[in-house]
């Protein structure tokens, strides 16, 4: 599944905690790969025939799921990224 800034994380949770494999990707990398496999078109149905034929094709690899402590460390470090793009006011 695509990364879609932290709604994916509870599909993912459920499939690894039912024994699933499942891989987060980053948007980036799938919409390259379908404009590279010629689809320009970006609808629901096509996102997911390239996200499919990405993870045939790439085979990115399956990570366990997050330990506790990792997801601890994981919060405030992605509060810090957000924070840091944030545009200054002058």
């Amino acid at each position: 599944m695509e990364a879609t800034g932290g709604y994916e994380q509870r599909v993912f949770r459920a499939l690894c905690e039912i024994g699933l494999p499942a891989v987060i990707v980053q948007l980036l990398n799938v919409r390259e790969f379908a404009r590279a496999m010629g689809k320009k078109a970006k609808t629901d149905p096509i996102d997911a025939l390239m996200i499919a034929y990405f993870a045939e094709v790439r085979q990115p690899e399956v990570l366990p799921l997050p330990t506790a402590n990792q997801d601890r460390i994981a919060a405030p470090r992605g509060l810090r990224a957000d924070l840091l793009d944030l545009p200054l006011e002058r």
